[in-house]
């Protein structure tokens, strides 16, 4: 599902953050946008998700202009798992992931077959079903993180937006969140837009990356043309070493702050 983000212009209390951005998300691949903190990425994502309205510019998904489009018809399509989420804390993983049906059914209407089965199938994808019965806040954080996507998957979207999936979480759950992922899009063909502060997680598992600055999308292209020491330089004010392995995979190695004066 093709994302277009054309001429966006938006933020907070009359401050501008996003100034007539534009950013073009191919279907069936995994963008990652990075960049410091502030610099919009966030905002673009909340823009996205229509959890703010632009002052100017458009969002067309699949051809169609997502702020015109009815609330429950984007949450078939769309899935957002931002940086903070909340819920009740005896819900269990099975309930949560029932909320994804939410708006493919009727209100009060009762669980369908299809329901069902698209929640046991969510469940499966994110290796939960064992804890099922598990009270959300009885998990790990990345059980917890894996439930959350469940209740995303339940929705059957085709774009998913993820704002810092891996925040929090120690490196191997970073991995089993990074790897659900890559499977979500590689199994189910699912459009990712997502937001990473870990440079090396955003070069191995996605098919491009966008630099945010000034409001801007300021670079974007394949992860080993993202990762140069003058993007990185110019983008963080950092100093890296690169490091390309024969398979094409690059890692950053970060040792110092640019001379801010320089």
């Amino acid at each position: 599902m093709k994302l277009e983000v054309n001429k966006i212009s938006s933020g907070y209390n009359n401050v501008l953050i996003l100034d007539k951005l534009n950013l073009t998300v191919q279907s069936g691949e995994i963008l990652t946008l990075i960049g410091p903190n502030g610099c919009g990425k966030s905002t673009l994502l909340k823009t996205v998700g229509r959890l703010l309205k632009p002052s100017h510019g458009t969002v067309i998904l699949d051809g169609k202009n997502i702020h015109r489009m009815n609330t429950v018809k984007l949450a078939q399509i769309m899935g957002m798992l931002p940086q903070s989420h909340y819920c009740a804390d005896d819900l269990t993983v099975e309930e949560l992931t029932g909320y994804g049906r939410f708006p493919h059914r009727r209100r009060f209407q009762p669980f369908t077959a299809e329901d069902r089965s698209t929640i046991e199938n969510a469940l499966v994808m994110t290796r939960l079903q064992h804890l099922r019965k598990r009270n959300i806040n009885t998990l790990s954080g990345g059980e917890r993180q894996r439930a959350w996507i469940a209740m995303i998957l339940a929705q059957s979207p085709k774009l998913l937006l993820l704002d810092e999936p891996t925040t929090f979480l120690d490196i191997r759950c970073q991995l089993e969140v990074m790897e659900l992922i890559a499977k979500l899009n590689r199994e189910l063909g699912l459009t990712v837009l997502m937001v990473l502060h870990d440079l090396n997680l955003a070069a191995r598992f996605s098919t491009r990356m966008a630099t945010v600055g000034n409001g801007k999308i300021t670079n974007i292209g394949t992860p080993a043309e993202i990762l140069n020491c003058e993007i990185l330089r110019a983008t963080f004010n950092i100093e890296t070493r690169i490091l390309r392995e024969p398979n094409g995979t690059s890692y950053v190695l970060p040792y110092a702050v640019s001379d801010l004066d320089s």
